[in-house]
């Protein structure tokens, strides 16, 4: 299947609070509500020596949310304790010795009518 010069790709990540239109590989016009994340907050943090777990404290305003983390060494990353006063995140390997740094951010949808 060829598709016209001006096929519309996405080349970034949009977000959007209002119905759209585009197309689909089978050349039907398609419209839906897209409920894409509102905010975000993100931070970088240090993380201490030989630690496995790392309670961030922030001020959110409803549940859900999704937190996603980045550390600077290979670990496996859950999150626990999720509330509207922060989260922990816990690393399955903990910190090197001369500790880590860890990148983190929260997304979270825009409140429905």
């Amino acid at each position: 299947m060829t598709l016209p010069s001006s096929w519309p790709w996405p080349t970034q990540a949009q977000f959007v609070k209002e119905p759209i239109a585009y197309l689909d590989p089978m050349y039907r016009s398609i419209s839906e509500e897209v409920a894409l994340p509102s905010w975000r907050i993100s931070k970088s943090e240090t993380v201490a020596p030989a630690a496995t777990t790392l309670a961030i404290v922030v001020d959110l305003d409803r549940l859900p949310y999704q937190v996603f983390a980045t550390p600077s060494w290979g670990t496996t990353v859950f999150v626990t304790a999720k509330t509207l006063t922060g989260f922990t995140i816990n690393f399955g390997t903990a910190a090197p010795g001369g500790g880590g740094d860890l990148d983190w951010w929260v997304l979270q949808q825009e409140a429905g009518p």
